[in-house]
């Protein structure tokens, strides 16, 4: 279901949902109580809330070393982002050890 969401990116409405819902075969039954369900609705809400708060704007979005890019990101694009980060392989590595405790 994953695989023909993303596929379908540009049509996410109910009818497109279900019918590929279908088309994978599940059980359609279950499908549409648990989309309509409160929980299923609190934790959507509450994930489009934690996005917006650190500044997801659209899908996809990427987060790298603290900056985040929304969007279609061409490769020419983020290669010299992950080029730049890549020469400090250092400095990720001390922050990664400042958030381990010691070994003993």
């Amino acid at each position: 279901m994953h695989d023909a969401l993303f596929a379908s990116h540009s049509d996410l409405r109910r009818p497109t949902i279900l019918a590929l819902a279908s088309a994978v075969g599940l059980d359609m039954k279950r499908f549409e109580a648990d989309i309509d369900s409160p929980e299923v609705h609190k934790a959507v809400t509450r994930d489009m809330d934690d996005g917006g708060n650190v500044g997801v704007m659209s899908t996809p979005t990427l987060f790298i070393d603290g900056q985040h890019y929304n969007g279609m990101i061409k490769l020419d694009t983020l290669k010299p982002i992950l080029d730049a980060e890549l020469k400090h392989p250092a400095s990720a590595g001390k922050k990664a050890s400042a958030a381990q405790p010691a070994s003993r």
